[in-house]
């Protein structure tokens, strides 16, 4: 059907291939036209103890947590997250998810609005 995206975010041949990001993470993103949905899996190592930096971006960002816990770090407030739990952050805000105490694994969804096509790899053969 023209115009309709499908995809697995487990499939590593279909159009659309996950990212891995260092030792810990892998990341998924799936476009849509006004919005980018980012499936990122973030394995517990020792990666992980080391904080990310705070930043922030032109585009709002829903965070979803599905499985793990940690803190979403946001102007300086820290906001404790864990499965279930989600949370709206406004366009160029400065932020960062915080999983250095975690002892499980991370799924989390974040649906970015407009369009971040940067997360987003094709595969080209």
């Amino acid at each position: 059907m023209k115009g309709y995206i499908q995809g697995n975010w487990h499939d590593e041949g279909g159009e659309f291939l996950p990212e891995y990001i260092g030792e810990a993470a892998r990341r998924f993103g799936i476009p849509g036209t006004g919005s980018t949905v980012v499936v990122n899996e973030i394995k517990k190592c020792d990666a992980l103890k080391r904080p990310r930096p705070m930043h922030k971006h032109p585009h709002e960002q829903i965070m979803l947590i599905v499985r793990g816990n940690g803190d979403l770090v946001l102007e300086g407030e820290r906001y404790p997250m864990k499965a279930g739990g989600f949370f709206v952050i406004p366009a160029n805000v400065l932020h960062r998810f915080d999983a250095s105490e975690t002892e499980e694994d991370i799924l989390n969804i974040d649906i970015f609005f407009p369009t971040r096509n940067e997360y987003v790899k094709r595969n080209e053969g």
